[in-house]
């Protein structure tokens, strides 16, 4: 209807946030749906992509596939169409582009068996294509994030040393000793604890970035988000 429920800013300000205010910036976010197990019915793949810099606006686009499959199939055309109505809303295509994937397991990241590009890189290297296709002057910086919510890991701690163990406020991040040693990946609780138990952190994967923001800047924004 045109209204406006929810803005994305610091501090109660409808300004947007810093990363999105300094440059035109869109935020993708995709995940794919798969029917019951045993099932051979299609896939489905949904990507929702941010208009404007307070996240009040959404293009969405969703695609049937193949059964079983991960991989986002048509996701050059789904960008390219994207993008394009980033452009039609703003008057200007994105110089920065925060791609946030679920669902996808570790052994999905690099190469697949037969030396070729996994689900992962196959999805990035369709980002830079549909980015070569609609920008034709500078492309935009690219920032893939893989997201990970199942995880085992949990986090707590104790109250000036005693044996009372409570959650970790939200806005938590851990991002050493327990982190991969050869990536770039971080553990962050988004919010807060809503049930009985020790709250669930979610796994960040940066498996691609040429924005460069430095680490606490890149997990600040995630978490805003």
């Amino acid at each position: 209807l045109g209204g406006k429920n929810g803005f994305v800013g610091l501090n109660g300000q409808r300004s947007g946030l810093p990363v999105m205010t300094s440059a035109p910036t869109i935020v993708f976010g995709a995940d794919v749906h798969h029917a019951a197990p045993n099932s051979t019915q299609p896939s489905y793949a949904a990507i929702v992509a941010s208009l404007d810099k307070t996240c009040t606006k959404f293009h969405t686009v969703v695609n049937r596939q193949g059964s079983r499959n991960e991989t986002l199939s048509e996701l050059e055309a789904s960008v390219t169409e994207c993008l394009l109505e980033f452009e039609k809303e703003n008057g200007t295509l994105p110089s920065q582009i925060f791609f946030l994937r679920d669902g996808v397991a570790h052994n999905q990241f690099g190469t697949s068996r037969d030396g070729g590009l996994g689900p992962v890189q196959q999805e990035i290297q369709q980002l830079l294509n549909a980015c070569s296709k609609v920008c034709t002057g500078v492309a935009p910086k690219l920032v893939y994030v893989v997201v990970q919510k199942k995880t085992r890991c949990r986090l707590a701690f104790s109250r000036n040393g005693s044996s009372d163990i409570d959650n970790v406020p939200p806005g938590t991040i851990v991002d050493s000793n327990i982190t991969e040693a050869s990536a770039y990946d971080f553990y962050m609780v988004p919010h807060c604890s809503i049930m009985k138990g020790t709250c669930q952190p979610s796994h960040f994967h940066v498996v691609y970035d040429d924005l460069k923001l430095s680490p606490d800047d890149l997990q600040a924004f995630m978490y805003q988000l």
